[in-house]
């Protein structure tokens, strides 16, 4: 339209319009145009809407995700320093204190080094932070980790990853220690019939399982003090 000089009239964001009142306007406005004119038809047509739910939703929770740092950083294309301060009001863990950790706030599920463990109590305190590191040396072990002990507080995790290769390595992980109850594994196209399944196994799975002898934790924390 714009290489007819012609301008159409907004159509108004509303959920509610009146399409007469819109197509009268347009008629004012090609009023002038030789050989143009307006026609009131309807078609029916099937649409794909499936994102409009979470337009929906971010409009419902703009105010909740803007208050996110993380989020505010990446909506805003913003320096991650600007706007995540990484450690503040967060106590610092150091590789001397893990043998003061409580047993009962330790919920790792795969062997770990320290440096490993000071990155996941880092999490657990709130931290953000960055792992980095060439493969072998035990990053896909420690998100594992990290996703257990968030899981053990409480917590819902959504792990996200370019390539499904990484998010089948932790989630084979989780599943090798008894977890998989409590994963969702999403990526690619999946089959609908298959989330379903997989969502129907956690709903009916309800308890954690055992974390084995509890007298070999009392054991751990006699040998400590």
């Amino acid at each position: 339209m714009t290489d007819y000089g012609v301008a159409l009239p907004t159509v108004p964001d509303d959920e509610e319009i009146d399409p007469g009142a819109y197509l009268n306007e347009v008629r004012d406005v090609i009023g002038t145009m030789p050989e143009w004119s307006v026609r009131p038809l309807g078609y029916v047509g099937r649409f794909s809407f499936a994102k409009l739910v979470m337009f929906r939703e971010i409009d419902q929770m703009l105010e909740h995700y803007a208050g996110n740092s993380v989020i505010s950083a990446l909506a805003t294309g913003s320096e991650i320093g600007d706007t995540i301060r990484l450690g503040d009001s967060v106590p610092e863990v150091t590789p001397d204190q893990l043998d003061d950790l409580p047993l009962s706030d330790v919920y790792d599920v795969l062997d770990a080094d320290s440096s490993q463990i000071v990155a996941i109590r880092k999490v657990q305190n709130g931290s953000h932070l960055v792992i980095e590191g060439p493969p072998g040396t035990g990053k896909s072990q420690t998100i594992s980790n990290m996703i257990a002990t968030l899981m053990g507080m409480g917590k819902s995790v959504l792990f996200v990853s370019e390539k499904a290769a990484a998010l089948e390595v932790v989630h084979g992980r989780l599943r090798d220690v008894g977890l998989e109850e409590f994963t969702l594994s999403i990526h690619s196209k999946p089959d609908r019939g298959v989330i379903v399944r997989d969502l129907r196994r956690c709903l009916d799975g309800g308890t954690l399982p055992s974390v084995g002898d509890e007298s070999l934790i009392e054991r751990v924390q006699a040998r400590r003090e």
